[in-house]
């Protein structure tokens, strides 16, 4: 089964995942885009968003909604109408794709792959499956 490399642990994510929060929640003011109100709440309150989402203790339901708001911040520009305002946009592009990254690094981290490609829970991947199949060859008497 494939996990994330060992030497990312998980307050390294964790910490990581504060970040593109914190970048889209000061960007307004850094980057000039205050006299913009739709861009610039839509830029605080989605960064308060992932950090809150991010700060305690992530777990798999808080990193979908953490990639859920990396893909939001990426796409509001257009949503939103704002997309003329080309730092408004890099920022929502920076920080969404981060956000975004560094939730699918947390869930590869929870869940893993097994070989398959298929879903499987964390602790099921480790000990295999929870119930034995009986082998019925169709030529045995």
């Amino acid at each position: 089964m494939r996990r994330a490399p060992p030497h990312v642990s998980d307050a390294t994510v964790n910490t990581l995942a504060v970040l593109p929060g914190v970048f889209l929640f000061v960007s307004p003011w850094v980057l000039g885009f205050t006299t913009d109100g739709t861009a610039s709440w839509n830029a605080w309150s989605t960064g308060v968003a992932m950090v809150l989402v991010a700060l305690p203790q992530p777990r798999a339901g808080k990193a979908w909604i953490a990639l859920l708001l990396g893909a939001w911040a990426v796409v509001s520009p257009w949503i939103l109408g704002f997309s003329d305002l080309r730092t408004a946009t890099g920022a929502c592009y920076i920080a969404g794709t981060g956000a975004a990254v560094l939730a699918v690094a947390k869930l590869w981290q929870l869940h893993g792959r097994p070989p398959n490609g298929h879903s499987a829970p964390a602790d099921q991947a480790r000990i295999g499956p929870t119930r034995m199949q009986p082998v019925c060859p169709d030529n045995d008497p």
